[in-house]
Parts: C-alpha cells; structure tokens; sequence
C-alpha cells in the first residue's frame, strides 16, 4: 500500500500499514502507534479475527482461573534453570529482587518462552504487600515451574504460603474475538482481517467501526461486550461485561458494523 498524505495519514508506517496483516512480525508486539485521535497496538491473532471485532488476550492460556493462582504459588529454582544467567530463586521474595518462579499443577502447561513479556504480575497478600510488575522475560513451562524477569526489582519482601498470583499476558499476544467468561479482557479492534498467527494492528482509542448485535439505538449508547465472540451490544441496566466505549451511529442489521468511539488504552 502506498504512502498516503490527508485522510489516509499514517496508514503505512515504517514496517505495515494499519491496512496489512503480515505472516511476519514486523513490530513489537504491544508497540503504540498514534494517529491523530486515534490509537493502535501491534498485535498477534491467535485465531482469525474479521474486521471490526472486539478482540481479547487468550486468557485460556493462563488457567481455567484465567491467571489467578492460589497462594503459595512462588517457588524457588535453582540457578540457571530459567536462563543461563537467572541467580537462585526462593520462594520468599526479597525486596531487590528481580526474578521470581511460579508453579501449579496445571494451569502454566500452555506457557511457551517469553508468551508472558510485556505482560504483568501482582503479587498480593492481605499484610500489605500488594504490588504489580511488568514482566520482562519467562522461560517454556517445564517441571509445573516457569520463571519470571521483572523490568523492576520487588519493593516489599513476600511470605509464600500466605502470597497470591495473578498473571496477565502482554494484552496484544495471542488475541481473538472476545467472548463474554471466556476471552473477556478486551485489547482491540482490527480494521481489517487478521488470519490466526498473523500479525496486525488492532485499534484501542478513539473513532472505530465495530460489529454490533444490535440494530437500532446504538448511537449514543455505552457499549460493552456481547455474548456474541467478538461483537458489541448496549450496556443494559445489568450490565457486567466489560465497558468498551459509546456508539456514534445505529446500523440496519445486528451484525453491521457501527461507528464507535473506543476507549481501551489511550
């Protein structure tokens, strides 16, 4: 796709147009591109995701709990188990430390090297060390262990048996459509198609077509997930579903895309 200057400013960047999917990873995953008031991060689709759908994380990957592990879930490792260069692990943090290890049984079976970069940690106990990380690096599952680089060092030392875990995949890896207790942690939407394992841009902020399961009195509505894969319909006055942004415009037909203002990540 050629550069273009005006309405079509931005749509090809250094590496892929807006516009593009690629069989290839020609950005990071997570990277931010802005343009104008609108807002894209570079994704991975996990499985084809059509144009205008609301895309989440498969948080399959992290559990039947969806990355909520119980406590007492850090471990130690030895040395050089997770990389070459990873110190000793305990499964008591100290604050300054920068790695940690985690196990279970069976809901760290799917995590692959690095499948948690750029993603996030809390580490939570009701004494009052509550704290979030971004997670720098993640060895393959091996043994119900994986071990965890954090971007920066632990504040306040941990107690394992009395310490939780939630893990949160980096919110552009591994997406698909969203469904209402599935895949419910909404991260985009793709402007056009993107085949499983292809490699996109999917739009968080601002003005954005997307498929609705409602056909009339969309325009000026809050929007959240439908239980549809993939599709918005109205916040009703019970609504649960995670809030997603407001419509512009109505549509003829559920399934017809509408014009929406997304509010995910700025």
């Amino acid at each position: 796709m050629a550069k273009k200057w005006g309405g079509n400013v931005g749509t090809k960047m250094a590496n892929q147009s807006i516009y593009e999917e690629s069989s290839t990873q020609k950005h990071k995953i997570g990277e931010r591109l802005k343009l104008g008031e609108r807002t894209f991060y570079y994704g991975l689709a996990a499985a084809n995701c059509a144009a205008g759908q609301i895309c989440s994380s498969d948080q399959s990957l992290l559990g039947s709990a969806m990355g909520l592990l119980p406590d007492a879930s850090c471990c130690a490792l030895a040395a050089g188990t997770a990389r070459a260069d990873q110190p000793a692990i305990t499964a008591s943090l100290t604050a300054g430390d920068t790695w940690l290890a985690v196990t279970h049984a069976d809901m760290l079976d799917n995590i692959t090297k690095n499948m948690l970069k750029d993603g996030y940690v809390i580490l939570t106990d009701s004494g009052g060390v509550d704290q979030i990380k971004k997670i720098k690096y993640n060895n393959a599952m091996a043994s119900d262990i994986v071990g965890i680089e954090l971007y920066d060092e632990i504040d306040t030392a941990t107690t394992d048996s009395t310490t939780g875990v939630t893990l949160m995949l980096n919110p552009w890896m591994e997406l698909r459509p969203a469904d209402i207790d599935v895949d419910e942690n909404p991260s985009g939407v793709p402007l056009v198609a993107i085949t499983a394992d292809y490699y996109g841009w999917f739009q968080t902020w601002g003005p954005c077509l997307m498929v609705t399961a409602d056909d009339t009195a969309f325009g000026g509505a809050n929007i959240e997930l439908d239980d549809t894969a993939g599709f918005g319909t109205i916040i009703d006055s019970g609504g649960v579903a995670p809030a997603i942004g407001h419509g512009v415009t109505d549509v003829t037909a559920s399934g017809d895309a509408a014009m929406v203002i997304l509010k995910l990540y700025p």
